[in-house]
């Protein structure tokens, strides 16, 4: 079990055991070991666990004891093997020989880049060749002026190459004459030694282990395994993008997208129980709708708790309500009123569409469409519905139209005053409205209407508009004076 390291941990705590910057990315269980062609006893059945950094083995029995592994920039080589009869698939690991590793800057051979540090993997940071090996010397001084005195003899008893035609010497490596290029012979070349049994050395093989996966899935772990090794992710540093200006904007996209790996790591456990989740709420889904029919038929109102009931399991479920339609209510006002509390749900939720604390009106429009899937909503009653916000939601969601046209819900915290006196915070030293955008994070376009708005109704913060340059905003000294 060479390059493979001890690690005490077992299969619940893997996450929790992960380094910094280290994500899991696949597991599966009923797996053994082998060293070479041997079996391993002790690691008969376990998990086997890829993350960004390394391939473990997690024991069930012994995890303390018997769990190792090794990190991915060991791994030299993987093969796989589909199994047959009664022999189950396999997984190759075939790993790198360690040996001493050069410390110190090197030039590379092939590029004679001046390297001043080594990477993770010992590899030219222009071109990307590996780092050449050093043999360890064990030899004395004596023995590696021996060595050396026969190299030279070795490469001066290698005869030149004289031309039949006009008796040039050449090197012993030219296949033409350098003079008159005629075709050179080759010298008769000298008896090679045939090596006696003390000078023999056996053949060795690169360490490799054999992952036995018994109960199944090595198709998919291999895929993910070598998918890992070709994009090498632990060489990866990540980087801190702006809030404001285009990275913001791509940002803010990719954000949602980045958890999803992690969050789609335990879906197969998911779907063995989502079918029965599924049939439970259809079911109480219909129940809730049925009875809402029957009454509004018969002009009744009930005053069980059935209703309420079931309101109350779908909550505790986790699923979400029916979305509000004008069938369910009375009035047109109710109506209203419902459609605002549905909305208001989704912008005060964690991580909500207000989470920032003002969003476009298009914007709410087209998100909160989406959540609703087919009970779609009008811009006509989406502006019906959000006059009703402010008695809805605490602290109050209110609606604004900006100078330009534009339509925006806010919070209280960018209501004039409290937006003011943050930016006058901000102006201790002049800034531009890009930095005042990224401080703020908001769209670079929103944030210039919300400041001239703000600098049109006070005379505490002033502005310097640049037809080159951007618009830079300053502090009214000539009031703090006065």
């Amino acid at each position: 079990m060479e390059r493979w390291e001890r690690w005490e941990v077992r299969a619940a705590d893997v996450r929790a055991a992960l380094a910094p910057g280290e994500a899991l990315v696949a597991e599966q269980n009923g797996v053994g070991m082998y060293d070479r062609q041997e079996k391993a006893p002790l690691r008969a059945a376990g998990i086997a666990v890829l993350t960004t950094h390394r391939l473990a083995y997690v024991d069930a029995a012994q995890a303390a004891e018997q769990s190792c592994f090794v990190r991915l920039d060991a791994i030299r080589q993987t093969e796989h093997y589909a199994g047959f009869l009664k022999s189950s698939p396999k997984i190759t690991i075939v790993l790198r020989e360690q040996t001493a590793a050069p410390s110190g800057p090197w030039t590379c051979a092939v590029c004679n880049f001046q390297n001043t540090k080594a990477t993770s993997l010992d590899v030219c940071a222009l071109c990307g060749v590996a780092r050449p090996t050093e043999a360890p010397s064990a030899t004395t001084s004596a023995q590696e002026s021996a060595s050396a005195s026969s190299n030279t003899a070795s490469a001066s008893a290698v005869p030149e190459k004289g031309c039949p035609r006009c008796t040039f010497l050449n090197h012993p490596a030219m296949t033409h004459c350098e003079m008159c290029e005629a075709l050179l012979t080759a010298p008769p070349a000298p008896p090679t030694p045939i090596p006696t049994a003390s000078h023999a050395v056996a053949p060795t093989s690169p360490p490799y282990v054999k992952l036995s996966f018994r109960k199944g899935g090595d198709k998919a772990f291999y895929a993910q395994l070598r998918s890992t090794l070709q994009s090498k992710p632990w060489l990866v540093e990540p980087r801190r993008r702006p809030a404001a200006g285009i990275d913001g904007v791509l940002s803010q996209d990719m954000a949602p997208v980045a958890p999803a790996p992690d969050a789609f790591q335990d879906l197969e456990a998911l779907m063995k129980q989502a079918k029965q989740m599924v049939d439970l709420a259809a079911t109480l889904r219909t129940q809730l709708e049925r009875r809402e029919r029957l009454l509004a038929h018969d002009g009744k109102q009930s005053h069980d708790d059935t209703g309420t009931m079931i309101q109350s399991a779908l909550v505790q479920l986790g699923l979400a309500a029916p979305a509000v339609t004008p069938e369910m209510v009375k009035s047109e006002r109710e109506y209203h009123v419902e459609l605002a509390r549905e909305l208001a749900s989704l912008l005060t939720a964690p991580n909500g569409m207000l989470d920032r604390g003002v969003l476009a009106l298009d914007e709410v429009w087209g998100l909160w469409n989406r959540a609703r899937g087919t009970a779609l909503v009008s811009p006509k009653v989406l502006r019906h519905a959000v006059a009703y916000l402010p008695e809805v939601t605490t602290p109050p969601i209110a609606l604004r139209v900006l100078r330009s046209g534009r339509t925006i819900l806010y919070t209280p915290r960018f209501a004039d005053a409290a937006f003011e006196a943050r930016v006058y915070e901000h102006l201790a030293t002049p800034q531009t409205t890009l930095q005042l955008a990224a401080a703020e994070q908001l769209p670079l376009a929103l944030l210039s209407e919300l400041l001239h708005t703000v600098a049109q109704q006070t005379t505490r913060i002033v502005r310097d508009d640049c037809d080159l340059r951007d618009t830079r905003w300053f502090r009214n000294t000539v009031l703090i004076a006065t």
